[in-house]
């Protein structure tokens, strides 16, 4: 009898032991598998690093390839506008000189019944617009330094004597003055006092004699000398 309740006694512990022999082996086959899973869960996080890394480095690198493009396209559109500025400067250059050469005047000498020498400055239309002052000059040597005279001193300031308080001025200068018939003239005279050149007619306003002037100045100063 007491031997089957031994027998019985070491049974139960055999199980006992084999349940705790079983429980470890499956706490050990969890912690075999967490570890598992940690491993995995590194790997899965190092590769998204990775893929991040890689997708950072690619959109800096497609950055810079579009950048260069982009700094190009502005040097090669700055040259362009240079050019197009350069083209328009020179187009407006040109105008310029059409313009010029359109506004050209002419200084017309001629020989008087007396044998003196004068000239008239006429527009491109023929219209007379001055000419010389006194009674001529006595060779054509100096009635053409007289036309070079013109054009040198065609830009002097204005004595307007018709005003009540008049400012005397230096010679060069030109001089409005009104005529016996009331009209308004001008004189323009060289730096030596010398009578150089005067309108052919008198003008009905102060402003219409001042406009003679202006047209003085455009037309003599880019002009031909040539003979009647």
């Amino acid at each position: 009898m007491f031997g089957f309740f031994k027998k019985r006694k070491e049974e139960k512990e055999n199980l006992k032991r084999q349940k705790e022999q079983e429980n470890k082996k499956e706490e050990k086959a969890v912690e075999k598998q967490k570890e598992v899973a940690v491993k995995k869960e590194t790997t899965k996080t190092n590769k998204n690093n990775e893929n991040s890394n890689k997708k950072t480095a690619k959109k800096e690198n497609e950055t810079k390839v579009t950048t260069k493009p982009t700094k190009s396209i502005k040097t090669s559109s700055a040259k362009s506008e240079t050019k197009t500025s350069t083209k328009k400067e020179a187009k407006v250059e040109e105008n310029v000189k059409q313009k010029s050469a359109t506004v050209k005047g002419k200084f017309v000498y001629y020989k008087t019944a007396k044998g003196n020498f004068n000239y008239r400055l006429k527009a491109n239309n023929n219209e007379t617009i001055a000419v010389s002052g006194g009674i001529g000059y006595s060779s054509l040597s100096g009635c053409k330094n007289g036309i070079e005279s013109v054009k040198k001193n065609v830009n002097a300031p204005v004595e307007d004597q018709t005003l009540k308080n008049v400012t005397t001025l230096p010679n060069p200068k030109f001089v409005i003055f009104k005529d016996k018939a009331g009209k308004f003239r001008y004189r323009l005279f060289a730096r030596n006092g010398e009578l150089i050149c005067t309108p052919e007619d008198g003008y009905a306003s102060k402003d219409g004699c001042k406009k003679g002037i202006e047209s003085l100045i455009k037309w003599a100063t880019n002009s031909d000398i040539v003979s009647e």
